[in-house]
Parts: C-alpha cells; structure tokens; sequence
C-alpha cells in the first residue's frame, strides 16, 4: 500500500507527516496491549470453544460448512458496518471514535488510527457477534484478514483508475469512497460507513457518491486546532476533553 502511495499518489499530504505517523503507529501497539487486556484468548480461539459446545446461530441452522463460513464472514461485515454507525450516532462512542477522524490527513496510517479504548470496545463487540453467530473459527480468520487487508485499503492515498473505482465500489468499499467518510463536513462523514462491503451503504440509505469538493480540495479530519491531533498526547485526550465536536 505504501509503494502504491508514492507511485500513484491520489493527494499530497504534508501535515506533521513524521509526527502523525509514530502517532498513528503508536496508537496501533496500544490498541493491541487493550486487546489482550479486555480478551483473554483471541477471537478465533473464542469460534473454536463456541464451536465445540454448538452455540450460536450457524449451529441452529445446521448450515453446510462451507455455507456457515460463508454466511458468518458476510454477516461479521455487516455487524461492523452497525458497528461504525453506532460510533456516530451514541456519543460516548462518538468520543472515542473522533480520534480516528481527527487525523488531518488520510493515508495508509490512518487505518491504524483507533483510540486503544475504541479498540476494546471493539474487541468485544465482535466477540459478542462470534458467540452470537457462532462463527466458524475459518470465518473469523478470514473476517479478520479482510478487515485489516481492507482498513489499510480503503485508507490508502493511492489512485485508482475512475472507471475502475466506480466499478468496485458496487461491491467493496474504496479510498475514494471512503475518503468523503473522513470529511470535515458532518454531512460528509456521516455517510459511507462501510468497511469491506459497499452494498450495506447503498441498502441502508447511508452511500454518498461523491463529495461537495474535488479530492484535493476535500477538507480531511475534524476542526481541531492544527497539529493537536497529531501528538500521541493530546490524541488520547480528546474523548475526555470537556468540549468535543458533535458527529451530528
């Protein structure tokens, strides 16, 4: 992703480069240190002690094999998709997740971007949707690949071809798209909440096509004081700042 960045660069991007990017890389080391702190195993160990005990809806149905992979892997994206818009619309969550959207540029790094307290919560809310489903420990295997394959993805500042672009975002979500998700317009990044899949946007009323702007002219981030968001510091502060942006 990163060489796709350099050789076909979608925007230029300038803004504390080094700075946000030990931020955002730091912010991934802390996110795994609050995983292992709320989960005692990971969750495809999780699939396999439900799936020896047969919980879960996957077991009630009695699906082929293959078929419950399948069915879990899509009906995990769709859980993440409810997932994201419950980041913008409970404020508490919105606290949280406003870490991620404050960073002011867009790039590979930003997909590593989560406060470690959004991370946990995280964390257990797709525990809560393996046990529930009763998730193959093979779906969430491949649910966790295409997760993060797709967060790098979708945030990358590399350019696809238009036509190209209009084609995939049918099915996946792409930088494009997903790039007016992180507009500083609340109109803007209260749509294209998606993360592997397009389609639960478009079923759901929440895709936007395109921005009010051009790509380049396309404010990234929240309207924080410049830089603020960019130190490690004063990034995990900002859900406990008494003034906070609304999502709304």
């Amino acid at each position: 992703m990163v060489v796709w960045e350099v050789l076909a660069r979608r925007r230029e991007t300038s803004a504390f480069r080094v700075q946000r990017w030990s931020t955002n890389f730091a912010m991934l080391v802390l996110g795994i240190v609050s995983i292992r702190v709320v989960l005692p195993m990971t969750l495809i160990q999780l699939a396999d002690w439900i799936g020896d005990r047969e919980w879960g809806a996957i077991a009630v149905l009695d699906l082929p094999f293959m078929v419950g992979v399948a069915v879990s892997v899509i009906a995990l994206d769709f859980c993440l998709y409810g997932q994201h818009l419950l980041m913008h619309r409970v404020s508490w969550l919105w606290r949280l997740h406003q870490v991620h959207h404050a960073d002011p540029e867009f790039d590979v790094t930003t997909g590593l971007r989560f406060h470690p307290f959004e991370i946990a919560v995280s964390a257990l809310y797709k525990a809560l949707a393996v046990v529930v489903l009763g998730s193959p420990a093979l779906a969430v295997l491949i649910f966790e690949i295409a997760l993060n394959s797709s967060s790098m993805f979708t945030h990358a500042n590399g350019r696809l071809p238009q036509r190209l672009d209009r084609l995939v975002r049918w099915l996946f979500v792409t930088p494009d798209m997903h790039r007016i998700h992180h507009s500083a317009e609340v109109s803007e990044f209260n749509t294209n909440f998606g993360f592997n899949l397009a389609v639960w946007d478009r079923l759901f009323g929440t895709y936007r096509q395109e921005a009010a702007l051009e790509c380049a002219q396309i404010e990234i981030g929240l309207r924080l004081q410049p830089g603020r968001a960019s130190s490690l510091g004063s990034a995990l502060r900002i859900p406990f700042e008494k003034r906070t942006l609304s999502s709304s």
